[in-house]
């Protein structure tokens, strides 16, 4: 039983926090620790790019990483 109820606040919190990078997606400005990045870096591709895949990549492995095989 305790490891059915581990397992489900495992899960519920792997979600939450794999559904965090909608926040950096959804909202196109300075947001979060995009705030405290200087504009000329947040107007570069490679940095955009670097930042957004990361983000993504790591969300999708924190919701699919709990499910048990």
């Amino acid at each position: 039983m305790k490891k059915k109820i581990f397992q489900l606040l495992f899960a519920v919190f792997a979600i939450l926090i794999g559904l965090y990078p909608l926040k950096y997606l959804l909202n196109h400005g300075k947001t979060g620790i995009l705030s405290g990045k200087p504009d000329w870096l947040l107007h570069s591709e490679v940095w955009q790019f670097s930042f957004y895949s990361h983000i993504v990549f790591g969300g999708v492995a924190l919701l699919i990483g709990w499910i048990p095989v």
